[in-house]
């Protein structure tokens, strides 16, 4: 959702891990002390590219194609195996990218500026 035009819907707690299927799980109060450390610093870095890049608040939504200018491509991958990806540009975040392929559940960000 950080990296879609338009305002992301982050439930409170999402980026410290918290979660539960019935209300009474997912309504808890804030972990502030003992959350997921390492997801937090996920949604740090996420939140932190949305502001650095105008196009991922304020671009259009297209599949592989963008206007002239600064060009942001991200590319995910929702399976369970790796996949064949080539994105252009300057990698700014990934994990599980490795040369032209994107591992299972892994994602890339790159940027093709001018």
């Amino acid at each position: 959702q950080l990296t879609f035009p338009g305002m992301p819907s982050i439930f409170y707690g999402d980026e410290l891990g918290a979660s539960g299927l019935v209300e009474a799980d997912y309504r808890r109060p804030m972990p502030w002390q003992g959350g997921n450390e390492k997801l937090l610093a996920f949604y740090r870095r996420a939140i932190a590219l949305r502001r650095e890049l105008a196009p991922l608040r304020r671009g259009d939504f297209r599949c592989i194609s963008a206007e002239r200018g600064e060009r942001v491509y991200v590319a995910v991958n929702c399976s369970d195996r790796a996949e064949k990806c080539a994105l252009p540009g300057e990698k700014l975040w990934s994990e599980g990218l490795e040369a032209d392929k994107i591992g299972p559940y892994g994602f890339a960000v790159t940027v093709l500026r001018g």
